[in-house]
């Protein structure tokens, strides 16, 4: 018995061995990219005409001299009598109490900046009358810059980033969050510019999409390196999104699917498994909310609202995938007539223009990122803009990109904390 013990030992230690040889051969081919400001982003490893890109930003590893250069937060938790307010500035966690009767203000860099609190509202997702003007962008991603650009050539907002579209109703139709670096900045300008158009007869709706519900459940694979190292200096990204912050309840109060007149809006789609339940608009909404508290990833409804055929996932208007085939255009009219709608409007799936499909039934706005196209609604019309703006991908021009070191510590850390963290999250 031993004898046979000993040699499964052996042939475990060889392979064990002969994997740790092959991983440091990989690595010595390696690429290492760091931000600007020194946080492991990914390592790059060969292999053959192939490149594995090994995520390394989820294992928040960083140089001990990091410098971020941009401000991150707050993140504003409501308590009895105040508010415990958190923000990262010159490479540190700022921590400041604010009692509740006094103005909602903090500092970086000598510059003082306000962050206004308003009571949560429950918003209606079904709006009968459709209003004279609808103006839609989808999949933002931490992109303020854009979006500013967007507003103004839109004329959804003043050249100072104001509210302008009087009392037009603008539709934000998911993905706010991950990929970009500005995620904080952008959802604080989205909410107060909520507040700009009830003060002017408008509306701002803002629809979810998955990368919302990543950000619920603290799945941190697609937010951008330096957005989530500074987050996870304040509390887990996870913490930063959950109801017990302003912009976590805020975001959590939204729909999946919303309906202005006789126009649907929704981040993915209505596949054929969401509309064989029958569920209204409102209903749908409203499991999401019950759904997102809870987060049993197995049952039904959780399925129903956040699996891949849920309305944040579906791209069935566009193509097939190994759970559903491509949308036949019996679904769209059985949509149509059963939300008493004659269009559809998704973001999600990236289309290379926006074109009406399903005989003008199906809007697919996600094209930012290939031309300049935006689609707007005058009493109900749709209509195609070019708006002369183009939205990119975020990328940071000053990454650092060097060979994996086999004698710094700090690559092998990047390396492995990866892998801790996936575990943990599994846990």
């Amino acid at each position: 018995m031993r004898i046979v013990l000993k040699f499964f030992l052996s042939i475990f230690l060889l392979l064990l061995i002969a994997a740790s040889v092959f991983v440091t051969f990989k690595l010595s081919q390696s690429t290492v990219v760091k931000t600007s400001g020194g946080v492991y982003e990914k390592i790059l490893i060969p292999d053959g005409e192939k490149t594995i890109r090994w995520n390394t930003h989820i294992g928040l590893v960083a140089d001990d001299d990091i410098e971020l250069k941009h401000f991150q937060g707050p993140i504003i938790q409501p308590q009895s009598d105040g508010y415990l307010v958190h923000w990262y500035c010159n490479n540190a966690v700022e921590e400041q109490f604010i009692l509740k009767n006094d103005p909602m203000q903090i500092s970086c860099d000598n510059e003082t900046m306000a962050f206004p609190i308003y009571p949560l509202e429950k918003e209606a997702s079904v709006f009968k009358r459709t209003p004279n003007k609808i103006a839609v962008v989808s999949d933002l991603e931490g992109d303020l810059d854009f979006f500013l650009k967007w507003g103004r050539a839109n004329g959804v907002l003043t050249k100072n980033g104001d509210w302008a579209y009087d009392k037009g109703h603008l539709v934000i139709l998911g993905d706010t969050v991950d990929r970009g670096r500005y995620v904080y900045d952008l959802l604080w300008k989205i909410y107060q510019l909520e507040q700009e158009a009830k003060r002017a007869g408008g509306h701002v709706h803002v629809v979810l999409g998955n990368h919302e519900q990543y950000a619920f459940q603290g799945n941190v694979n697609h937010v951008e390196a330096e957005h989530l190292w500074a987050t996870e200096q304040m509390m887990p990204y996870k913490d930063a999104f959950s109801e017990q912050t302003v912009l976590g309840a805020w975001l959590r109060s939204k729909p999946i699917t919303l309906k202005l007149g006789k126009t649907l809006f929704v981040h993915g789609g209505i596949s054929q498994r969401v509309l064989d339940q029958k569920l209204s608009i409102e209903a749908l909404n409203q499991i999401h909310q019950k759904v997102m508290d809870h987060q049993d990833k197995q049952s039904h409804d959780y399925q129903l609202v956040a699996g891949p055929a849920s309305p944040t996932q579906y791209r069935g208007y566009f193509i097939g995938t190994a759970d559903y085939s491509s949308a036949p255009e019996s679904l769209v009219k059985e949509t149509k007539a059963f939300y008493k709608v004659k269009q559809i409007v998704v973001g999600h799936m990236k289309v290379d223009e926006i074109y009406p499909k399903f005989d003008r039934s199906v809007y697919g706005i996600n094209n930012l990122g290939s031309n300049s196209q935006t689609l707007v609604f005058n009493r109900g019309r749709a209509k195609i803009l070019d708006m002369k703006v183009r939205k990119h991908d975020f990328s940071d021009k000053d990454q650092e990109k060097r060979d994996f070191h086999l004698d710094d510590l700090k690559d092998w850390e990047a390396f492995v904390m990866p892998v801790i963290a996936t575990v943990e999250a599994q846990i």
